[in-house]
């Protein structure tokens, strides 16, 4: 695995144009865009958290994380 990762901080997708693969479509562009520059995996919670203790920020709460191999 090379240390490159991609992060998706989200995506939104409106009511009304819900549930039709659109929110599948967004993502699945985004992976194989990452994919294709050789990004292999998204950050996961661990990296992240280090990160933002290693900058002086104090956890504050909990929220969960998924990564996705690419």
């Amino acid at each position: 695995m090379t240390p490159f990762a991609v992060c998706l901080e989200g995506w939104y997708v409106v009511p009304d144009a819900r549930r039709r693969g659109i929110g599948a479509a967004l993502v699945g562009r985004r992976a194989r865009a990452a994919a294709s520059l050789r990004l292999t995996r998204t950050w996961t919670t661990r990296t992240s958290h280090r990160a933002h203790l290693a900058l002086g920020f104090t956890e504050t709460g909990r929220n969960v994380h998924f990564g996705k191999d690419l």
